[in-house]
């Protein structure tokens, strides 16, 4: 299996200020921005991965974390997806001096490979990723 193409979605939206933690820094922000990623794959599975940016904690803007997911995607055509170690690797290679690069782009990448993975082997992600914390 081999990634065939990456796609990116920017979204900007208005946050809701009500309800769960509606008084926290979070709520104060006038937009958060999103890139929702889209891996593809010559099997015709398809993973979802979510980007968000936070400039006052990760110091991204939707310009930059389109810039990384661009150099990542770019990079990682042709890879198998369920092998995560040599993704995470190129993504290295693409950061160069910058590691560990831009966490919110690795995030939405890894994202969309572990649903990729789930859907090969027909169990939900958090199989995957070693079950259930809670149960109930």
């Amino acid at each position: 299996m081999k990634i065939t193409a990456i796609k990116l979605f920017p979204i900007s939206l208005t946050p809701i200020k009500t309800g769960y933690r509606s008084q926290d820094a979070l709520s104060q922000l006038a937009r958060v921005n999103t890139v929702i990623v889209q891996i593809e794959t010559d099997k015709d599975i398809v993973g979802w991965g979510e980007a968000a940016t936070i400039p006052s904690y990760f110091n991204q803007t939707l310009g930059t974390l389109m810039d990384w997911l661009g150099g990542y995607a770019q990079a990682l055509i042709g890879l198998d997806p369920r092998n995560i170690i040599q993704v995470h690797r190129r993504i290295d290679l693409v950061s160069g001096e910058r590691p560990p690069g831009c966490q919110p782009a690795r995030a939405a990448i890894d994202m969309a490979l572990y649903d990729i993975i789930g859907k090969v082997n027909n169990c939900p992600v958090y199989e995957v990723l070693g079950g259930a914390y809670r149960t109930e």
